[in-house]
């Protein structure tokens, strides 16, 4: 019975879902082989999607500008570093200035001390005494003004400080001990000091205050000459040259006191023709030099050297005359 059951009933077909296609036995070959094909095919469908030419070309853009700031900013980086690197200081301790040798300390303190863009460092007390009077006389002044304002209820007058450039560096002295030594004697040894004797045959003469006279070996003398009839008087050169001790050079020069031009002028246009007062007054100048320095008369050969000069210079030629007749001395 079972095998009439059996031929009479049909197989089911080879779609039949209640099959177990998961068993490779189920299947037969060719159903098989073609499962990845219709798997395949079962995928939905990839689509390239392609950009407009447009989108494209900003995107180009972008990317283009991106790399270009980016080569901006790693050179203004590496700028940067370089320059903080040149700025910053070797180290940050103060230079040891008293550990180099001697000869370089005086080469520093020579510039230092010694005025700059001038063929020769003058440093003349005239200019700097009437600088000084005018700036008491002006704060005197000021007082005064502000007295009255101040009694009359107004606010006083207040001076706008200026800050001018010193004549030299004299700061220097003030860094300790051992700097003051040196730059001293840099600055005794490396300029002219100018006076004027304005008041012969008085040879008395003002200086500023803390010149240290002892020191200085470089001298400029303006002497003021008049006439005769004001000169007729003992001149004491041995009394002048005493205060300079360390005196190696000296620079005369004879001027005009301005207030006796007309008749001082008149009586040294000529040697020849010169009063005998003012010769004696030579000759006695000239016996009392020291013999180991080495001194100059009248305007200096170099015309740029601002030499403080108050009054006129006398002739030249009068000064040769003078030095044929009563000594031979070097002339400027």
């Amino acid at each position: 019975m079972t095998e009439g059951l059996s031929g009479t009933m049909p197989s089911p077909p080879r779609w039949y879902p209640c099959r177990d296609s998961a068993r490779c036995c189920n299947l037969d070959r060719e159903s098989f082989l073609s499962r990845p094909f219709i798997m395949a095919k079962c995928q939905p469908p990839v689509i390239e999607a392609r950009e407009p030419a447009t989108d494209r070309k900003r995107h180009q853009d972008a990317l283009q500008q991106r790399t270009q700031q980016s080569k901006i900013s790693t050179r203004e980086r590496r700028e940067r570093a370089r320059t903080q690197k040149l700025a910053q200081p070797m180290a940050n301790d103060p230079f040891p200035f008293l550990d180099l040798p001697r000869e370089l300390r005086d080469q520093v303190c020579s510039h230092l001390v010694v005025q700059p863009n001038s063929g020769r460092s003058i440093i003349a007390a005239g200019p700097i005494l009437r600088g000084r009077k005018r700036r008491v006389a002006a704060e005197i002044k000021r007082y005064r003004v502000n007295q009255r304002r101040i009694s009359d209820g107004k606010p006083a007058i207040h001076v706008r400080q200026v800050d001018l450039e010193p004549l030299i560096h004299l700061d220097l002295l003030q860094a300790s001990r051992r700097l003051y030594d040196e730059a001293k004697d840099a600055l005794y040894s490396s300029n002219w000091f100018a006076i004027t004797l304005e008041k012969l045959p008085l040879t008395v003469f003002q200086t500023p205050f803390g010149w240290d006279l002892s020191r200085i070996t470089k001298l400029q003398v303006e002497m003021q000459l008049k006439d005769a009839a004001h000169m007729n008087s003992y001149v004491d050169w041995a009394a002048f040259f005493p205060a300079f001790t360390s005196l190696r050079s000296l620079h005369i020069v004879p001027t005009f006191f301005p207030r006796y031009f007309e008749w001082a002028n008149t009586e040294l246009s000529d040697w020849a023709t010169t009063h005998y007062i003012h010769k004696a007054f030579f000759r006695e100048l000239l016996a009392t030099l020291p013999c180991q320095i080495d001194v100059k008369f009248g305007r200096s050969a170099d015309s740029v050297d601002d030499m403080h000069l108050q009054g006129k210079v006398i002739n030249e030629t009068l000064i040769k005359d003078m030095h044929a007749e009563l000594g031979v001395r070097q002339l400027a």
